[in-house]
């Protein structure tokens, strides 16, 4: 199956959407089937395609689309495209130019897939209400409600994301994930060592980036309220995305007094030396007002790490239910509590709980597992085109 993966950008610095193509081509490569690449710029490309790239990339130049020029020039090249193709997946929904692409499609008949990576819930349909519903009610719900499927990680992006495309087709696959560092983990002294983090005390760490969604001034502000009763310390692993944002948390910490109780180590994209910064911590905290999938949820877990996050994320209840992670409301008086149960654990206790996680995620998250999920997905999509 030749499978046309397209996306605006595909750069790993930008985040989760292209962690999860990367893992996903990966996974689907290693199933037999050949997947292509739609996008525009400079690519970080799968390590596995270097010796072969012929017939993989195909990129757009001229961005952004409000010119109109460069995909009308390119329609007929890209009709051709569309028509050698068993199947199209558009990764995220808002951008003009993946708008023509479903278009183009069409016109081929060919089948095309849509991974919302988030961009339906709740919290971002709230950032420029407005501009979004618009565009939803010109262009995205036929989008939408025209594809083969829509991809969605949990079934909680289904429930808040359907109102939006309610005559549309939902399929619930799990984002993949690289689990090669997390099966064998490494030692924590090799980020104790690298980011010089032997003081006394619980680590507690934040690894995410530096942005108003993220949550990080509700776990500073918690942070007094916990060692109240622990020792407990921050870390925070993470490049300052928003500066405006960056200073307000600099601003939080002189204020509460937390100068010597909150180290920054910057953005850690190494995978063994994440891994290593999770084992290090007590545990991870992610006061996120959003995420859909959360790599970083999972990571913590895979590496035994307990987990304290908020019930805005997609994936809540599956990570509250099958252990390791403990759930609060986005507000600092009960992220403390949350992260005070976390410490509260007996040895024997963080030993089982952090045991039952990872065996969970290691199985939930079985690259074999989400691969064959997905490619009954596209050949179901095929199977309608026949």
């Amino acid at each position: 199956m030749k499978i046309l993966h397209v996306t605006e950008s595909l750069r790993l610095v930008d985040g989760g959407v292209a962690r999860a193509l990367h893992d996903l081509i990966s996974v689907m490569d290693q199933r037999g089937h050949r997947s292509m690449l739609l996008t525009h710029g400079t690519p970080d490309l799968p390590a596995h395609w270097a010796a072969d790239c012929i017939d993989r990339v195909h990129q757009f130049d001229g961005f952004p689309i409000a010119r109109k020029g460069p995909l009308l020039r390119d329609r007929a090249r890209l009709l051709a495209l569309m028509q050698r193709v068993d199947m199209v997946h558009i990764h995220q929904p808002w951008h003009p130019f993946l708008v023509q692409v479903a278009t183009l499609c069409r016109k081929a008949g060919t089948p095309y897939c849509v991974s919302l990576h988030g961009c339906l819930d709740d919290w971002p349909m709230s950032q420029k209400a407005l501009k979004k519903r618009v565009s939803i009610a010109l262009v995205g719900r036929r989008m939408l409600e025209s594809a083969a499927f829509v991809h969605c990680t949990a079934t909680d992006e289904v429930r808040q994301s359907i109102k939006w495309f309610p005559r549309g087709r939902t399929v619930v696959v799990p984002c993949t994930m690289d689990l090669r560092v997390y099966r064998q983990l490494p030692e924590p002294e090799l980020a104790r060592e690298k980011f010089n983090l032997n003081r006394p005390g619980d680590m507690l760490l934040y690894i995410s980036r530096i942005h108003p969604k993220k949550g990080l001034i509700h776990l500073i502000r918690a942070l007094p309220r916990i060692r109240e009763q622990y020792p407990a310390w921050l870390c925070v692993a993470g490049p300052r995305e928003d500066a405006g944002y960056a200073s307000l948390v600099d601003d939080e910490i002189r204020r509460l007094g937390l100068q010597e109780s909150v180290k920054f180590v910057g953005n850690v994209s190494d995978p063994t030396l994440k891994a290593s910064l999770y084992s290090a911590a007590r545990a991870s905290v992610l006061p996120t007002s959003q995420e859909n999938f959360g790599f970083v949820l999972f990571e913590s877990l895979a590496c035994g790490t307990p987990l304290v996050t908020t019930d805005l994320v997609d994936t809540w209840r599956e990570l509250k239910e099958h252990g390791g992670a403990f759930i609060a409301s986005q507000n600092p008086e009960t992220v403390a509590r949350e992260v005070l149960r976390v410490l509260s654990l007996s040895e024997a206790e963080r030993f089982a709980l952090s045991e039952r996680a990872r065996k969970w995620v290691l199985g939930y998250l079985d690259e074999r597992a989400i691969g064959k999920q997905m490619e009954q997905a596209y050949e179901a999509a095929c199977d309608q085109r026949i």
